[in-house]
């Protein structure tokens, strides 16, 4: 199974107390299993398509904070 790969976030900032509802778009999304912001996980998300998963921020560190998608391996 090919990687998943983020190319966007829509908004591309939110609260480090999460609550944003946030779209991301990317490549290779189905069998998505975690989405992270930073060290903060979440399994609450919808992966709407292969290119586009629709998920609502945890709470993370504040600052800037790498965006990943994991799939099942």
């Amino acid at each position: 199974m090919a990687l998943p790969t983020v190319t966007s976030l829509s908004p591309a900032t939110g609260s480090y107390a999460g609550g944003t509802a946030v779209q991301i778009t990317g490549t290779n999304f189905t069998g998505t299993t975690l989405v992270s912001f930073g060290t903060s996980d979440t399994t609450a998300f919808t992966v709407v398509s292969s290119t586009v998963i629709v998920v609502v921020s945890p709470g993370h560190d504040a600052g800037a904070v790498t965006v990943t998608v994991t799939n099942a391996t």
